[in-house]
């Protein structure tokens, strides 16, 4: 399959016409025709599916969607590093989620504005989900995520840093009576949501009340104030730990979480990231 091909795949799925797709894509009908007939003949087997005055694609045309959209995103890839090839105007992209990119992040930050400070830089600070997904869709180039385990994806590769600590967060006299408090839990869409719940399936524990709250800062205030306990990643609480506001309890029961440096290994690796990569990984920029 051709990058032309994967464009009238990618547009029959979405407009359901031949004609449609011919106006997009700005081709006759007879071409569009041309080049089913030829995806068919080349996979021996029926990709396009003619009904009620629409074309939807079979089963084995959605399969070949997701690598038609591949086909797309590399060519486009492609495409931007070779009118960029100096490399000064092409915008360096650095994704993270929350706990690397507020805690981790500044040093590689201020090695790069320091080093290569004529090179644009974009930082996107997203959940670890979405880090991986903008990965993978090439958009872009390394990303800093905080995870249970190391991310599952044939198209990135991952290296672990450091050890993202989590902890049983409260006050004093809270932590003495845990099951008597009320368990403050990240929303569904943090990875600290899916490690509490690791957390509470091995330890047993059974919370008195939970209350499900979607932002870090706003738990944290919660459990200063005495009205509950959480689960929160150390560094988040060094300061209160000091101060006396806020006390832990180590999590024996679950495995720890790791702070990763991913990037996708289907994408020409400009020669800051590689330059980056070593010097991260030989400590020679610390994030500690």
């Amino acid at each position: 399959m051709n990058e032309k091909q994967a464009e009238i795949l990618i547009s029959i799925n979405e407009t359901k016409n031949i004609t449609e797709t011919a106006r997009i894509l700005k081709l006759t009908q007879p071409t569009i025709s041309f080049h089913m007939k030829n995806m068919e003949k080349e996979y021996g087997m029926k990709l396009f599916i003619h009904a009620s005055g629409k074309i939807i694609l079979s089963e084995n045309g959605e399969i070949l969607l997701h690598y038609a959209k591949r086909i797309i995103r590399l060519s486009q890839d492609a495409r931007n590093v070779l009118e960029s090839y100096n490399f000064k105007s092409r915008p360096l992209k650095i994704g993270a989620s929350l706990i690397p990119g507020k805690y981790y992040l500044s040093e590689i930050i201020g090695e790069l504005v320091h080093e290569y400070p004529q090179n644009p830089l974009s930082v996107s600070i997203h959940p670890a989900a979405t880090i991986l997904t903008m990965l993978e869709q090439l958009e872009i180039d390394l990303g800093f995520v905080s995870m249970n385990h190391e991310p599952d994806n044939e198209h990135l590769q991952s290296i672990a840093l450091r050890q993202d600590l989590m902890v049983l967060a409260g006050s004093q006299e809270c932590l003495k009576q845990i099951n008597a408090q009320c368990f403050f839990m990240h929303d569904q869409q943090s990875s600290t949501y899916e490690f509490t719940r690791s957390w509470l399936k091995s330890s047993g524990f059974e919370p008195y009340k939970i209350i499900e709250v979607n932002s870090s800062e706003v738990i944290k205030t919660l459990v200063k104030k005495g009205l509950g306990i959480a689960v929160l990643p150390k560094i988040t609480i060094l300061n209160e730990i000091q101060t006396g506001s806020l006390y832990f309890k180590e999590l024996d029961e679950v495995k720890q979480r790791s702070i990763y440096l991913v990037y996708n290994k289907e994408r020409y690796m400009l020669p800051i990231i590689k330059t980056l990569i070593r010097q991260i990984t030989q400590n020679e920029i610390s994030i500690c």
